[in-house]
């Protein structure tokens, strides 16, 4: 098994490209294990603790959808009036 020092010198002798797939496949995993973490956290909460972070997911997850439809329509709108103000309209 190699070391952590080990692998990191040889990550920095990596091309561009690999080094930076190799940098997205971290992240990537990292993101799934704290993910992995959460869920057996949660699992491991008294009914009533568990049910207020249901809550307040699905609170986030809405504030989450409403905040992409606005973004969404102020997207269209800067997209109708995109250049105007160089053009003197």
């Amino acid at each position: 098994m190699s070391t952590v020092a080990e692998i990191e010198r040889a990550i920095e002798k990596l091309p561009t490209d690999p080094m930076l797939k190799v940098a997205s496949w971290l992240d990537d995993y990292r993101a799934m294990i704290e993910a992995a973490e959460i869920e057996r956290a949660i699992e491991k909460l008294p009914t009533d603790p568990m049910l207020k972070v249901a809550s307040w997911l699905d609170d986030y997850r809405a504030m989450i959808e409403a905040s992409e439809e606005l973004f969404e329509r102020l997207d269209e709108e800067e997209g109708q009036t995109a250049g105007h103000q160089w053009l003197g309209q």
